[in-house]
């Protein structure tokens, strides 16, 4: 009855023990689930915190080549700007020093002009007054040749009027010699009076002919005046020329000033566009990091989150599972005290069985010396042999029955110290990596975090980067600035000497001082549309 109770209660603690083994092994598998869940979710964070750190990577190449770009562009624009400004200065230089020398030259025409003027008034005023005396003179011929033909012409009335007096004369001196003296007498006065008359003709022609040569004279004086005026005013013409190839020539550079201004906007409107560009770019690279870093930072404050829980869930499993440890070091210590007292009992019925034993043999004994002494009452012994023989196999049953029992009872206590012992052994190694599991979490953990703060840091610093970017593009726009206005001043320089070029050429007369205000004309606007580009690019500028 003894050994029944306790292999039932053997068999119920075993079956007790797998329902606990089997309870473990489930928890130990949904614990070693939610370790596997959380190692998936940690590799997924440090796969994203790895695209994070390629994009922040591939982020810090791009700005390091918009840096590098916007760098090149500011010295590109700086190289620019100063060769605009000292082929600027240059030509602002050389056109200035032309305009003074224009100026100078223009100065120096005028003077002669004026003195060429006055030589050709005065000349004209000579050549006028010996002309007005030439004119007097033919006048004063013409008047006395008229009133020689007037007095020719008196004179052969007379001697018409003596002629047909003296063919009165003669047709009555027919009657009278007397009459005839006087036709001789009057036909001598008429020669007379002709050659006087030829002789005043000749002298009048004469005083014609030195009139004429007067004349030819003052014309060959009037040819060589003009002849002279004519190569002082080609001269005049070669200087203007010579003036309005130094125009064409300051046209020229004003137009190589104005492409310079034209590339020079060029330029700047190309590093406005590139530091736009590039801090566009450096914006959307900034807004995508902070982006990018405040779901990962989220993603890791919910997967630090997670993890907490999962620590503290792997946390209550430890504590549950040195609960269910305690209580298998209690049932162990329960098992082998009860392994103690099925020892004791084992030793009692052994104990019992070699005092069974013992009666047996004594029984033996006496059955052997009853035997002997019965041998010759075979017949009434019979019945106790047959006693004898069921006593004998009852107690080789119950010798077999215990034979069984310890048997049983030695594998019993067999597996339950391997069972024990594999225990022992199992959750050892469990809580060792359960120890290095979380210290593993931890470390990424901390390796998460610090990676965050990692990416904060290089966020601060991609924004002091684009404030940089933007100071700069500031101060290039401040440098255009300053570079428009002194391109504003060397305009305004060439304009104020343009008008002096002007003044100073404002004493011209002929198509060609017309021709060279037109040109001075086409230059002022040209400088005034170089001006109002000028204010258009820095309008742009501010704008900028």
């Amino acid at each position: 009855e003894m050994m029944k109770e306790l292999f039932e209660d053997e068999q119920r603690f075993g079956l007790q023990h797998r329902q606990q083994l089997e309870e473990e092994r489930s928890a130990h598998a949904e614990a070693r689930a939610r370790v596997a869940e959380a190692e998936s979710e940690v590799r997924q964070l440090q796969a994203k915190l790895a695209e994070a750190e390629v994009h922040a990577t591939d982020t810090d190449s791009r700005l390091a080549d918009a840096t590098a770009a916007a760098e090149a562009a500011e010295a590109a624009l700086a190289a620019a700007q100063a060769q605009a400004e000292e082929q600027l200065r240059e030509a602002a230089e050389a056109a200035r020093r032309e305009a003074d020398r224009l100026a100078q030259a223009l100065a120096e025409r005028d003077l002669e002009l004026q003195k060429l003027q006055d030589r050709e008034r005065q000349g004209a005023s000579s050549l006028s007054s010996e002309l007005e005396d030439v004119r007097r003179k033919c006048t004063a011929a013409q008047t006395r040749a008229a009133e020689a033909e007037a007095e020719a012409a008196r004179l052969k009335d007379r001697l018409l009027a003596q002629a047909e007096a003296a063919a009165a004369a003669a047709a009555e001196a027919e009657a009278d010699r007397d009459a005839v003296a006087a036709a001789e007498e009057l036909r001598a006065q008429v020669v007379q009076l002709q050659q006087a008359l030829k002789q005043r003709k000749e002298e009048a022609e004469a005083e014609v002919a030195d009139l004429q040569e007067q004349v030819r004279l003052l014309g060959e004086k009037a040819v060589s005046q003009a002849a002279q005026l004519a190569a002082e005013r080609q001269e005049r013409q070669l200087g203007s020329q010579e003036v309005e190839a130094r125009i064409k020539q300051f046209t020229e550079q004003l137009a190589a000033a104005e492409g310079n201004v034209e590339v020079l906007r060029n330029q700047l409107a190309e590093a406005r566009a590139q530091c736009q560009q590039t801090a566009e770019e450096a914006a959307t690279a900034a807004a995508a990091v902070h982006s990018a870093a405040a779901a990962e930072r989220s993603e890791a404050e919910e997967a630090a989150q997670r993890a907490a829980q999962e620590k503290e869930a792997l946390r209550e499993i430890v504590r549950r599972l040195d609960e269910q440890l305690a209580e298998s070091s209690r049932a162990r210590q329960e098992l082998e005290s009860r392994v103690e007292v099925a020892e004791a009992t084992v030793r009692r019925l052994k104990e019992e069985l070699a005092g069974a034993e013992a009666v047996r043999q004594q029984l033996s004994t006496e059955l052997q010396q009853q035997r002997a002494a019965s041998a010759a009452a075979a017949g009434s012994s019979h019945e106790l042999v047959s006693e004898l023989t069921a006593a004998s196999q009852r107690m080789s049953a119950l010798q077999t029955q215990v034979a069984q029992l310890q048997h049983a009872l030695d594998e019993q206590t067999n597996r339950s110290q391997t069972v024990l012992q594999e225990r022992d052994v199992f959750w050892k190694r469990e809580l060792s990596e359960r120890a290095v599991a979380a210290t593993d979490l931890e470390r990424r953990l901390k390796a998460a975090q610090e990676q965050t703060a990692r990416e904060a840091e290089a966020l601060q610093e991609l924004r002091a980067e684009t404030e940089r970017l933007r100071r700069e593009a500031a101060s290039s726009a401040a440098n255009a600035t300053a570079t428009q206005s002194s391109l504003r001043r060397e305009v305004e320089a060439l304009q104020a000497a343009l008008e002096r070029v002007q003044h100073s050429t404002a004493y011209g007369y002929g198509d060609h001082d017309s021709h060279t205000e037109k040109e001075l004309a086409a230059a002022r606007t040209e400088v005034l549309r170089l001006q109002s580009e000028a204010r258009r690019l820095q309008a742009q500028l501010e704008s900028a």
